[in-house]
């Protein structure tokens, strides 16, 4: 086992203190071998009294989690439990060790007294951690905790995605090394970034993050560790107009990065990303490419991967089964069902288990008229119509009526009456 370092005296406040004082449930789930969490929510598209909620961890082997929503008057109530079997991936950390990733989405209504802290916490995390910092006393160094802030306004959370083991190099005598988580705002706003040592027991001067274009850039003090050394975070994403935010837990090891993949181009519609806070804007049923290549230093087998792909979105690697270089192309026509933003977190692995990470956000938007004309019918034209039938002919019209008969003729005039006789 990694001896702990920089241990000193200090009390754990904030979010697990509360969390324990507030519920009346047992310590989340006593589990072993919890690598990472992120909670995210959204509007349900068919119900707007409904939201849903999303959970996301990693773990050694199947486990679940209790997950409660913490409002100011009804403190932390049960929401729902996560099931084990949600299987969405799995993958290996740089030693070679197996982990799978579970997601559940459940709808609960939606919170009214507000702010709403969707949260869960237990125990444990893996063994031989290093960067362990001042505590309690009173939890255990492998308790974990992680949740999403709900407030009005803010009908969709921070998007944030990390692997369960991200991957740092050394970094030299009092310096730092960094590494790259991707995160922005659903609406598109700033973002700050900090490192919340109450979800992840650190030392203080153990970890340090900064906003930058994309997501945070977090460095780790591991200049006195070995290769192979790993530490808890806990990151917290804040949207800095709204106040919500997002607290995420995850590992971070420490890796000779002359040994890993290389990405030698990330491209889209001809134009060249980033390997790391890439965006790119997608109409409605437009087809986007996002193409990547990259190279094994020692001829290493390259895979590719994703456990957060849209929906409807592909990832394929050519040549099929892997090589030392490849091709990996995501591949994607959003729907109207897709409209809004996100982040695509693929993973490039070696068969010596080292790996590299490419990411990028997205924004679907809606096309402005003129609009593209819709993809044609895989059917044959329908024949037209069939001609009406001729009208039925008119019927004949009725014979003229009879001339009228002769008026009589007028009456004879009488003759003048006769004068009367003179007097």
């Amino acid at each position: 086992m990694i001896m702990l370092s920089r241990m000193a005296p200090h009390w754990r406040t904030a979010l697990l203190i509360s969390f324990l004082s507030v519920s009346a449930g047992p310590l989340g789930a006593f589990a072993t071998h919890f690598r990472s969490g992120i909670i995210s929510y959204a509007p349900n598209r068919q119900d707007p009294t409904l939201l849903d909620v999303t959970v996301t961890s990693s773990w050694a082997t199947n486990d679940n989690l209790d997950i409660y929503v913490r409002t100011p008057q009804a403190g932390n109530q049960d929401a729902f439990d996560t099931n084990r079997n949600d299987f969405v991936g799995d993958g290996y950390d740089p030693a070679g060790n197996y982990y799978l990733t579970l997601r559940t989405t459940r709808s609960i209504p939606v919170p009214t007294d507000l702010p709403a802290l969707i949260n869960t916490w237990g125990c444990c995390r893996i063994e031989g951690l290093v960067g362990y910092g001042d505590y309690d006393g009173y939890n255990e160094y492998k308790d974990f905790a992680f949740a999403t802030m709900y407030v009005a306004g803010a009908p969709s959370s921070i998007i944030v995605d990390a692997l369960p083991f991200m991957i740092a190099g050394q970094a030299a005598s009092g310096g730092l090394a960094y590494f790259f988580v991707p995160a922005i705002s659903p609406r598109g706003g700033a973002i700050n970034c900090s490192i919340n040592r109450d979800i992840a027991f650190t030392d203080p001067y153990e970890l340090t993050v900064t906003p930058i274009t994309g997501g945070c850039s977090i460095g780790w003090n591991n200049s006195e560790y070995s290769i192979g050394a790993t530490a808890p975070v806990g990151l917290r994403v804040t949207d800095t107009a709204t106040g919500q935010y997002n607290d995420i837990t995850f590992l971070v090891t420490m890796v000779d990065p002359k040994l890993a993949p290389v990405v030698t181009s990330v491209t889209s519609t001809g134009k060249t990303l980033p390997q790391a806070s890439g965006n790119i804007t997608i109409l409605i049923q437009t087809q986007v490419q996002v193409v990547i290549t990259a190279t094994d230093p020692f001829n290493g087998t390259l895979t590719a991967a994703s456990s957060s792909l849209p929906l409807g979105a592909t990832l394929t690697t050519t040549p099929r089964g892997g090589a030392s270089s490849v091709t990996v192309t995501f591949t994607w026509t959003p729907t109207i069902a897709n409209n809004g933003s996100g982040i695509v977190l693929i993973v490039i692995r070696s068969s010596s288990y080292l790996y590299t990470t490419v990411s990028f956000s997205y924004k679907v938007i809606r096309p402005t008229p003129p609009f593209p004309p819709p993809p044609p019918s895989p059917y044959p034209p329908s024949p037209p119509p069939r001609r009406p039938p001729p009208p039925s002919p008119s019927p004949p019209r009725p014979p003229p009526p009879s001339p009228p008969p002769p008026r009589p003729p007028p009456p004879l005039r009488l003759p003048p009456a006769p004068l009367p006789p003179l007097r």
